[in-house]
C-alpha cells in the first residue's frame, strides 16, 4: 500500500494545485427535486461538485441540471438517475496495475474489474454501485493522471487531496458538450412549486455581425403578472461550446419591471451565442436565456 502511493505520488504530483478549504460558491441553486439526492451522500461537494446550470425541461419532459461531475435527472414521477457520464467519456488508458488485483485492498465487481486502495475507499465511503455505478476499467494511466472509470464518475487519484482520489468534471464537460442543445429563454422553477417570478429576456435581432451592439429588453413579472421594480440582473454570455465569454451586472428593472441595455458582439466568437440573465427573488434564483447569431456580413 505504501509502495503504491509513493509510485502514485510521482506520476500525478502537480504544482499549483487550488489551496484546501477554499470556500467556493455558485451563481446557481440545487433544484427542490434534486434536493434529497444530492444530501443522500455525505459530502455532496466532493461527490457531485456545485451546480453549474439551472433545472432545465427536455423536450421528453425530464427534469434535468448539471452539476461539475454529475448530471441528475428526473422523470414525471420524480424519480432521480444519474446520467452514465462515465460510459460517455470513457477514453481507455494503459494499465497502471500489471499484478492480479487480489487480496485485502481489492475487491473485484461482476463486470470482472477490481476497485483497490484508494479507489476502494472512496468507493465504498460513498455509497459505491449507487452513486458511481460499476467500475467498467481497472486503474489506468495516460501518462499524466491516474483514473479508473465507473459506469456514472471517473475518479482521479491526487496526492496532495484529502483522501487522495477526487472525482473528475465529467459533468462540466457534458454541460459544455450539450449546452447547444439546452432550451433557450423561461423562467427556472421546480415542478414542485408553482413559479414566484417571470423573467424574459428579448432582443432585437437575432442575427448580428461582429462588433454590432445587440439590444437587450428584460421584463420581470410577478405571480401575479405585476412588474417588479429594482430586482439587479446580472448577464453572462457563453458561447456556443459552453465556453464563457464574460459576466456582467446591468442593473436593476424599472418600475415597468423592464431593463434595458446594449451588448456588443465578441469580434472572435462567430456562431451561436447564449446570452444568460440572472436574479434573485425571494431568494431564490432565477435564469432565462436567448440565443442568437453572430455572422460575418
Amino acid at each position: 500500500m505504501v509502495l503504491f502511493l509513493i509510485a502514485l505520488q510521482a506520476c500525478v504530483w502537480k504544482p499549483g494545485a487550488a489551496p484546501q478549504g477554499e470556500k467556493r460558491t455558485s451563481p446557481y441553486i440545487v433544484a427542490d427535486v434534486f434536493q434529497a439526492f444530492y444530501t443522500s451522500v455525505p459530502n455532496p461537494e466532493f461527490v457531485f461538485g456545485l451546480p453549474i446550470s439551472p433545472l432545465q425541461r427536455r423536450p421528453d419532459g425530464t427534469w434535468v441540471q448539471y452539476f461539475e461531475k454529475a448530471v441528475f435527472v428526473t422523470d414525471a414521477t420524480e424519480q432521480v438517475r444519474l446520467e452514465p457520464l462515465g460510459k460517455r467519456f470513457r477514453i481507455p488508458g494503459e494499465p497502471y496495475l500489471t499484478h492480479a488485483q487480489r487480496g485485502p485492498h481489492c475487491r473485484t465487481y461482476p463486470t470482472g474489474y477490481a476497485v483497490c486502495y484508494a479507489f476502494l475507499e472512496v468507493y465504498l465511503k460513498y455509497n459505491g454501485e449507487r452513486i458511481f455505478g460499476m467500475p467498467i476499467s481497472g486503474i489506468e494511466t495516460d501518462g499524466l493522471q491516474i483514473f479508473q472509470d465507473f459506469e456514472n464518475a471517473r475518479l482521479l487519484f491526487r496526492f496532495e487531496a484529502p483522501e487522495r482520489i477526487v472525482v473528475a468534471d465529467l459533468g462540466r464537460m457534458a454541460l459544455e458538450q450539450d449546452m447547444g442543445g439546452l432550451p433557450p429563454g423561461g423562467p427556472v422553477h421546480s415542478p414542485r412549486k408553482p413559479e414566484k417570478l417571470q423573467l424574459q429576456v428579448q432582443v432585437n435581432t437575432p442575427e448580428v455581425a461582429p462588433g454590432e451592439t445587440l439590444i437587450v429588453t428584460l421584463l420581470a413579472l410577478d405571480q401575479n403578472m405585476k412588474p417588479v421594480e429594482g430586482l439587479d440582473i446580472t448577464v453572462e454570455l457563453f458561447a456556443e461550446d459552453g465556453f464563457s465569454l464574460g459576466v456582467q451586472h446591468v442593473g436593476a428593472t424599472d418600475a415597468h419591471g423592464l431593463l434595458q441595455f446594449g451588448l456588443q458582439a465578441p469580434q472572435d466568437h462567430p456562431g451561436r451565442l447564449y446570452l444568460e440573465a440572472r436574479a434573485r427573488y425571494n431568494g431564490h434564483l432565477y435564469i432565462a436565456r436567448r440565443m442568437f447569431r453572430v455572422s460575418y456580413p
